[in-house]
């Protein structure tokens, strides 16, 4: 379950295109310091439902949108389709393998969402800045390997020979 604002979250508002959210996984070596993913997530996606004959027949041709197929058995042939939007947010674990590894692994964690966005633009900006104003990439703690870019390891290591050479 998807939590906002510190509270469950059934729906999310219409308005909103995305979301940036975070998820904290328990850490069993280290039970005061959990692990941290951020990422982002469409709501909605664009559904083509393909309409059977029975059903063509039914409700007739004039409702539904056509293309025609390219390939496959019905090379040549009208496709009938109808549009629609469908949610898969409500079920969505990350992108990150090592993240749906340990939720499938049992690991517990709580889904969290720290900002919608009303335009697609907007999301990887804001997944951007979310991941290097946490300081996430310096920290052995955060599960995002990467942004843009810059990786993970490779700050972590510049960070550590800077740090020795600041030290003298």
């Amino acid at each position: 379950m998807w939590r906002y604002n510190n509270k469950e979250l059934e729906e999310c508002p219409e308005w909103a295109f995305g979301f940036i959210y975070e998820i904290t996984l328990d850490n069993k070596d280290d039970p005061g310091r959990p692990f941290r993913y951020y990422g982002q997530k469409t709501i909605r996606t664009d559904n083509k439902r393909l309409i059977g004959t029975r059903e063509l027949k039914e409700k007739g041709k004039g409702q539904f949108r056509k293309y025609k197929s390219r390939k496959g058995a019905k090379k040549g042939q009208w496709i009938y389709f109808e549009e629609g939007l469908m949610e898969t947010w409500k079920d969505y674990n990350s992108s990150s393998d090592t993240v749906k590894e340990m939720i499938a692994d049992g690991v517990t964690y709580t889904k969290t969402i720290l900002q919608f966005t009303s335009q697609k633009s907007l999301l990887n900006w804001k997944e951007y800045s979310q991941i290097i104003c946490s300081g996430c990439l310096e920290d052995e703690y955060c599960l995002n390997l990467r942004v843009g870019n810059f990786r993970a390891k490779n700050i972590i290591s510049a960070l550590k020979k800077d740090a020795k050479i600041n030290k003298k």
